[in-house]
């Protein structure tokens, strides 16, 4: 069996949102917990310098770089999803919705299209540049996407929900876990 672009992204795509799930979910419990209003979770920052971004900016960006993966290597049109979000039950739709495409992702034309021509957008008027879609995907795509997971993380770790690794990585390890305690119990 071959190791291919899809087996690189999906496997990975999937459990990173549903650590976004997670982190929600934590934060969820944290505003009914400290009774703060969660709409207010989503303006939390790291540090209040002009050029760090809040927590709603880490999932948009995030679920972004999800649904743009899979559509710049199959070749099909992003969706061109909006920005606002009033509550934290916003975020955790537009993490559905990204669940959503990149579980219907393909993996004949993900396969096919490795090294079709995808475009990458160089900053807020820069312009863009064509580039393999395998390259896109290591050199650009999974690192934002996990840069910007690993930042909501962060930001809610700053504001004092707890959070730990295991919340971050139960939904990679997790499906693992449960296979070995499995055969445990079957010796």
């Amino acid at each position: 069996m071959t190791y291919n672009l899809h087996d690189a992204t999906v496997p990975l795509l999937l459990p990173g949102l549903k650590t976004l799930l997670n982190l929600l979910s934590k934060a969820e419990a944290y505003a009914a917990e400290k009774s703060i209003d969660g709409a207010s979770i989503l303006e939390w920052k790291i540090a209040d310098n002009v050029d760090m971004l809040p927590f709603w900016f880490q999932y948009f960006i995030a679920t972004d770089s999800a649904m743009k993966i899979v559509s710049r290597v199959q070749g099909t049109e992003p969706l061109a999803w909006g920005k606002e979000f009033a509550g934290l039950g916003d975020l955790r739709k537009r993490v559905e919705e990204a669940v959503a495409v990149v579980e219907a992702a393909d993996p004949k034309t993900f396969e096919a299209r490795t090294d079709a021509l995808v475009p990458l957008g160089l900053g807020f008027g820069k312009g863009e540049m064509q580039i393999r879609a395998r390259d896109y995907v290591v050199a650009y795509g999974m690192p934002n996407f996990f840069f910007h997971i690993q930042t909501a993380y962060c930001i809610l770790r700053a504001k004092g929900v707890e959070l730990g690794k295991n919340d971050y990585l139960s939904p990679f390890m997790g499906p693992f876990v449960e296979a070995h305690q499995k055969q445990q119990q079957q010796q």
